[in-house]
């Protein structure tokens, strides 16, 4: 398959007059941040252009926090009519073309459709950017900008630092040195004052979550999992999204290879962040649950299953993650903990798993 450019994909954007954006449903930062990144670019390359944005999501509470982090106007998306047919429908950020939720007819309809992406993606539109060495869609984007020589402003490169920021766990997953090459450019565009407001994105809600997580969060040297109630969420007076970060703060424990943490909504919801460490992958686990994954150490997915269920049908995808490569990537370990984990009893992942259970039984509604 011939290689689609830059140079055919700004030419696209010239010739065409409508636009239809779509990232995949419940999104991250890094598909926000894309979307609002690429209609900038957009505008500046084709001002006259008419420019909608689709994303399916289930709380507006909760992108609420994206709204403030990365100036996206809510009201701005999912026109209530939208057009028949696009010239270009850009899919960002989004693996696989179900990903795309309740919005994906509209990208079939499209007359050109164009893939961004930096997962393994079987690139399926007419024209694909995909670059699954790229540590987030905003890297790949930097990269469009910078070679067409398009303006990147202070703003816009505020925007693109987010989704790598967050996409890369603050960089502690799966950045590069073109990812750090990248970022110190935008250091030189963005303002400091706005890059700072990023990074200092926590909640006091978040903040009381984290305690009650800490406090209760289970382990077995190499797999920590944390089951976190609606009563905790409402208790805290916090959304879904104050929960996030917490696999990585888990992950920081030394000897851990996979963390979890399991959130329950209102509505039955089980939403899961997962995290593992370079010698080890998630891919499975959350594929196992139709999930998605923006690299091999980070990703998430949803389930209206009993956690019970979910917890069966995870365990043999994470029984094969942590007992893989036990030692070779944790040089710190004594002999004694050597002993431990490379010999683990067969049943201590189950009783892990069960006694998150009892710790922080499933809020009835």
């Amino acid at each position: 398959m011939e290689k689609n450019t830059y140079d055919e994909l700004i030419a696209g954007i010239k010739g065409a007059k409508t636009f239809a954006l779509i990232t995949h449903k419940f999104p991250d930062a890094d598909a926000f941040c894309s979307k609002k990144a690429f209609a900038r670019l957009i505008r500046n390359v084709n001002p006259e252009a008419t420019v909608h944005k689709f994303v399916e999501y289930n709380d507006k509470e909760n992108l609420g926090r994206y709204e403030h982090l990365f100036h996206n106007r809510l009201d701005e998306l999912n026109p209530e009519e939208p057009l028949q047919q696009y010239d270009m429908v850009v899919a960002l950020d989004c693996a696989e073309p179900h990903r795309m939720g309740k919005y994906l007819p509209i990208f079939e309809n499209g007359k050109t459709t164009v893939n961004i992406d930096h997962h393994e993606n079987p690139k399926y539109a007419d024209k694909n950017y995909v670059d699954d060495k790229a540590s987030s869609t905003c890297e790949i984007l930097y990269e469009i900008f910078k070679e067409q020589d398009i303006h990147v402003s202070d703003s816009t490169a505020s925007v693109l630092y987010g989704g790598m920021m967050t996409d890369t766990g603050h960089f502690k997953n799966n950045a590069t040195a073109r990812t750090f090459r990248i970022v110190s450019e935008i250091f030189d565009i963005a303002s400091p004052e706005r890059v700072n407001e990023l990074l200092s994105d926590k909640t006091v809600e978040g903040t009381k979550i984290f305690r009650n997580c800490k406090q209760n969060f289970l382990y077995d040297g190499r797999f920590a999992v944390a089951n976190i109630t609606q009563k905790d969420i409402e208790d805290a007076n916090a959304t879904y999204r104050d929960v996030l970060g917490m696999s990585d703060e888990l992950l920081s424990h030394r000897g851990v290879y996979i963390a979890i943490v399991f959130a329950h909504e209102k509505d039955g919801l089980i939403r899961a962040s997962c995290r593992a460490d370079k010698g080890h992958s998630i891919v499975d686990i959350v594929k196992s649950q139709g999930g998605g994954y923006s690299s091999e150490q980070v990703g998430a997915f949803s389930s209206k299953k009993h956690v019970d269920e979910v917890y069966t049908e995870l365990m043999p995808f994470i029984e094969k993650q942590i007992n893989q490569n036990v030692v070779e990537h944790n040089p710190f370990l004594d002999a004694t903990s050597y002993a431990r984990f490379a010999h683990p009893k067969k049943q201590s992942l189950k009783h892990l798993l069960q006694s998150a259970i009892m710790l922080h039984p499933v809020i009835k509604q």
